[in-house]
């Protein structure tokens, strides 16, 4: 399926706007829950999310080009979201681990 420029920029700039919509969520669930389990919970999220993307885009969507579209920037925004957690962990993560 060609795409164009346009559309590509679309579906890679959704994981963007899902991960920076966290960051401070991912923050304040680190210093709620801790960090590892933050870490650990958004490294499965985000490992899922990666693995069903073109399982799910071909399941769900009827063939057409609009559907697969959509499927694909709905699954990105919500990579974002789930990875956009891990920003500010690293440093405090090492530190706790220790």
């Amino acid at each position: 399926m060609r795409v164009c420029v346009r559309v590509q920029g679309i579906v890679l700039s959704a994981f963007f706007w899902g991960y920076a919509t966290t960051q401070v969520i991912g923050g304040y669930l680190s210093d709620r829950c801790g960090a590892k389990v933050v870490m650990v919970s958004a490294m499965i999220g985000w490992s899922l999310l990666t693995m069903i993307t073109p399982v799910l885009t071909r399941a769900c969507c009827d063939g057409s080009r609009h559907a697969i579209l959509h499927m694909l920037v709905i699954l990105r925004v919500l990579t974002g979201c789930v990875q956009g957690r891990n920003m500010h962990l690293s440093k405090q993560s090492f530190v706790s681990f220790q």
